[in-house]
């Protein structure tokens, strides 16, 4: 199975094409480990799965990288949303509120009795 976070960073469009490789390569080479253990070579299933383990560390910090790569895209393109936003219904507004030149004066507002 893939790493959790690199399937999570390739939904964000994140290219894990070159992580995943390596990932597969290491798990084709896991099972030489996997022969050496049943073979009761411990020494050399130890050596391998040390050499893994700094391996699959440097995937996961690739795999992060990436991660905030595209996080930062998303973060950076709603930011963008809200600030437009802010400003168009900023001068809107500004034009209706301040200007007041879209609005006609009004006469009074006090109520007046009806008559029949």
């Amino acid at each position: 199975d893939r790493i959790p976070m690199l399937e999570w960073a390739e939904k964000f469009g994140a290219n894990v094409y070159t992580l995943a490789e390596r990932l597969t390569e290491l798990e084709g080479e896991a099972g030489v480990a996997v022969d050496s253990y049943l073979e009761q070579d411990y020494t050399a299933t130890m050596d391998f799965m040390n050499s893994m383990a700094g391996e699959i560390s440097e995937i996961s910090i690739e795999t992060l990288r990436l991660k905030n790569q595209a996080m930062f895209w998303v973060f950076v393109s709603e930011w963008l949303a809200v600030t437009s936003v802010s400003l168009i219904s900023g001068f809107t507004a500004w034009s209706l509120m301040v200007r007041r030149s879209m609005y006609r004066s009004v006469s009074g507002t006090r109520l007046r009795p009806l008559d029949d």
